[in-house]
């Protein structure tokens, strides 16, 4: 496991580096946060012609959407086979971020540039997007960069390509 700050490190290490290379050819890096459009179960954020959504699936699930061209894709997803069941979600929109709280979990979308943090209910990061690489995409292809928390282990993560 991940557990001792020298392999946390060395896994840093060969990411940011991987990210590094990775931006070199041709990734396009998601912008600023332009308007926020509020819908019943989250956000919609634009940034140029991207959309990303924010939404509440189920009482701490959110589910996070992004649309390089501004069209989103069929709804669907490989990792979720049950439907929705949205609860009530409390947005706060701020000058430099927006939060979407639905339950204990808290969503916390920094604006410039679009970074996206999941917090507990103390308001602990427990998942974070990499400061210096924000979201990108090349063709079919979305990435994001997670910072290394020490005390957190990600053990799963849905992607799948051009669908």
């Amino acid at each position: 496991m991940l557990r001792s700050p020298r392999r946390c490190f060395v896994l840093g290490a060969v990411c940011l580096l991987a990210a590094t290379n990775t931006v070199a050819q041709g990734w396009q890096h998601i912008g600023n946060v332009q308007r926020v459009t509020r819908l019943s179960d989250g956000v919609e954020l634009l940034a140029g012609k991207t959309k990303v959504r924010v939404t509440a699936f189920r009482e701490g699930i959110f589910r996070v959407r992004v649309a390089p061209d501004g069209n989103f894709a069929k709804d669907f997803s490989w990792a979720v086979i049950e439907d929705a069941q949205a609860p009530r979600v409390q947005i706060e929109d701020a000058a430099d971020a927006v939060k979407v709280t639905a339950g204990n979990v808290t969503v916390r979308v920094k604006k410039a540039p679009l970074l996206i943090d999941f917090l507990d209910a103390a308001g602990n990061v427990v998942v974070a997007d990499e400061p210096s690489l924000p979201m990108a995409w090349q063709g079919g292809q979305i990435h994001v960069w997670k910072k290394c928390l020490r005390t957190r282990a990600i053990l799963g993560w849905e992607t799948r390509r051009g669908r």
